[in-house]
């Protein structure tokens, strides 16, 4: 009879979730600490039972024979214990510390929601964009609503990365429940009033991307957060935890106004002086920023449907102006972002994905794809190029609309036609001079936009490695719908609009397998807009009329 030969002196509980063991006996402090069952220090043992037909048996061949049994063991899903635990303990809210569960709940959650390794060094300009996550551990009051949505949050992310064998049923149940607490939470003026529904909120809109297909349940906290923050700005003491908070959400709110392309629930005012009780990390800068888009792409869209765009002339140049302010802002904003500047942020290397798309024509429409220093600059980067795209995407269906009304529009005609009969290139000259409202050149335009366009199809290789963790593929929801909206409205770009709808279909060395996340619904307008083949123009010269 011998014991299995084994280096580890971890107890069995902690070997099989692979984490470090404090070796305390009889059971270990960690396992008690996470509420799960310790399995203790002893080894199985085997025994070897000499026969007449087995005369060769050695302690050797016996241990040989056991070990890929123990593997098998080992390949159970790594964070099975951690999740069974936060159900069990939500499940029992007397047998448990809200704080407790949520340290544990985060722990999980760091390691399969932020990158791997998570480099604090380099994660400096998009902070926020996870903030979030560290606030929810900070959070003492008690809340089934915000303690079952992180539960349903941990499922889901567990089922996607395949570390747990808990269903995503079960999760969808916790998250159903999450939304029943919390439709009760928000009638109790007191609990409405706590940074717990505010993360509550956060926890749920996060979740949908993972769940849902489309946007319709982010639609409707989009509704809900502007008075929530509005009631509470007036009357809740401003924390540090809220502002992260509140930041997450202001985020929620402007890109689901974007993709709508209708006015923030607020006006730009109200975000404004609401943000300077903000957590100020520039991600908050940016979108004070933008605030203001939305409302100026649902305004363009009033007046291209008005029946006399005659009276609106003046109004539409004082809208693309005001475009081409933001751009400009932008710029000046991510120029001032950069901690070193002679860093490289991103550079190309060769891809090695495929794309189903390409499966019909002899080689990869994008053979290079972009490496970034780290995902940090990944968001950064493909969030404002988004922006960029949408603003440029907008002036050139703008410019198609003034086309046809030419004659009757003279500001547009002195806007857009100056800069074709000169040829005006609007280049980036310095941080604050990357384009002159006053000299706008369309082809110019075009020609961003097609590169932008390609940028950001060159992002998802990255942004789609495991060690990127699941945060990586959430931050590439918006860029994805602006690459369809683009792509769609822009005659000549068939096989890109292909390409990018393939994209979940991606495969490639340290890639996830197939995600169908959450997708933003397609503008209606840009679907039907291009049905009007009368603005149809070859797209082999970027530099010629549309």
């Amino acid at each position: 009879m011998v014991g299995v030969a084994g280096k580890s002196q971890a107890c069995n509980t902690c070997k099989r979730r692979r984490v470090k063991c404090d070796l305390r006996r009889p059971t270990c402090f960690r396992c008690e600490k996470a509420n799960i069952l310790c399995a203790g220090y002893e080894r199985d043992l085997i025994f070897i039972n000499c026969t007449p037909t087995r005369l060769s048996l050695t302690t050797a061949s016996i241990i040989a024979e056991e070990k890929p049994k123990d593997s098998k063991q080992r390949l159970l899903p790594i964070y099975e214990e951690d999740v069974r635990s936060l159900i069990f303990q939500a499940r029992n809210p007397p047998s448990y510390l809200p704080v407790e569960f949520r340290r544990n709940a985060v722990k999980l959650l760091r390691k399969l929601y932020l990158p791997w390794p998570l480099l604090e060094k380099y994660w400096h300009a998009m902070g926020s964009a996870c903030d979030w996550l560290g606030s929810l551990d900070a959070l003492i009051e008690e809340s089934q609503a915000l303690d079952f949505a992180i539960l349903a949050f941990c499922v889901v992310q567990t089922h996607l990365t395949n570390t747990s064998s808990v269903r995503l049923e079960e999760g969808l149940q916790f998250y159903i429940d999450a939304l029943r607490h919390h439709r009760t939470d928000l009638e109790d003026e007191q609990k409405r009033s706590r940074d717990e529904s505010l993360a509550t909120i956060v926890v749920l809109t996060t979740c949908e991307l993972f769940v849902f297909p489309v946007d319709h349940s982010w639609r409707v906290h989009a509704l809900g957060i502007p008075e929530i923050l509005r009631l509470r700005s007036q009357s809740g003491p401003h924390t540090r935890t809220w502002s992260r908070l509140c930041s997450r959400l202001h985020m929620v709110c402007i890109i689901d106004s974007l993709t709508k392309e209708r006015p923030l629930f607020l006006s730009s005012n109200e975000w404004l002086d609401m943000s300077r009780n903000f957590y100020s990390e520039p991600i908050d800068r940016l979108l004070d920023i933008i605030t203001n888009v939305p409302a100026l792409l649902a305004q363009c869209n009033t007046l291209m449907d008005d029946a006399h765009p005659e009276q609106h002339d003046y109004k539409m140049v004082s809208i693309v102006k005001e475009f081409i302010d933001v751009v400009n802002q932008i710029q000046l904003w991510r120029h001032r972002t950069k901690v070193d500047g002679s860093r490289r942020s991103y550079w190309s290397v060769l891809s090695q994905i495929h794309n189903p798309a390409d499966n019909i024509y002899t080689t990869k429409l994008f053979p290079c794809a972009l490496e970034f220093d780290s995902l940090d600059s990944a968001v950064m980067f493909s969030f404002t190029w988004s922006i960029h795209l949408q603003i440029f995407n907008k002036i050139i269906h703008i410019y198609r609309w003034f086309h046809s009304y030419a004659a009757c529009l003279p500001g547009l005609h002195e806007t857009f036609g100056r800069g074709m009969q000169h040829d005006l290139r609007t280049t980036s000259t310095g941080e604050s001079c990357y384009m002159d409202p006053s000299k706008i050149s369309i082809s110019f335009i075009k020609t961003e936009a097609d590169k932008l366009g390609r940028l950001l199809c060159q992002c998802v290789e990255y942004c789609y490695r495991w060690d990127m963790g699941t945060l990586g593929l959430q931050c590439l929801r918006y860029p994805q719908w602006i690459m369809r909206q683009f792509f769609r409205q822009t005659p000549g770009y068939e096989r890109e609009l292909e390409w990018a709808l393939q994209i979940k279909y991606v495969t490639g060395p340290r890639l996830y397998d197939k995600l169908d996340l959450m997708e933003f619904d397609d503008n209606p307008r840009c679907i039907g807009f291009i049905t009007d083949r009368a603005y149809y123009r070859p797209r082999d010269n970027l530099r010629e009329d549309i």
